[in-house]
């Protein structure tokens, strides 16, 4: 397996493992939009408490689908003609995750 700065991803689909506090987490996901806020809830797993080297964790095994990213949104939460907007919002949210020097991001293909 690659390990790589950043997310995997091709026109179908990325990969990722997230693991961090639940405190950066939560402040991660609250710099985002209200639509990229939803996106977090709506599209991606919950995050899974983990202990690691005595320290309470979290984390994220994922699989997106580029071509249905969006799809468990709430009816009307994307604007009219913007379906791209979701995938958007979430590559925000996975920029501020791994410009976060408390959060770790591997993905690989």
């Amino acid at each position: 397996m690659k390990i790589r700065q950043g997310f995997v991803s091709n026109s179908s689909s990325s990969s990722f493992v997230v693991v961090t506090t639940k405190a950066e987490w939560d402040k991660t996901v609250k710099k985002l939009s209200k639509l990229g806020q939803l996106v977090v809830e709506h599209e991606l797993t919950k995050p899974t408490p983990v202990k690691f080297l005595g320290k309470n964790l979290i984390a994220i095994v994922q699989t997106i689908s580029t071509e249905e990213f969006g799809c468990n949104l709430p009816d009307g939460s994307v604007p009219d003609g913007e379906y791209e907007k979701p995938y958007e919002e979430f590559q925000k949210f996975e920029e501020l995750l791994r410009n976060n020097k408390d959060v770790l991001v591997l993905s690989g293909d």
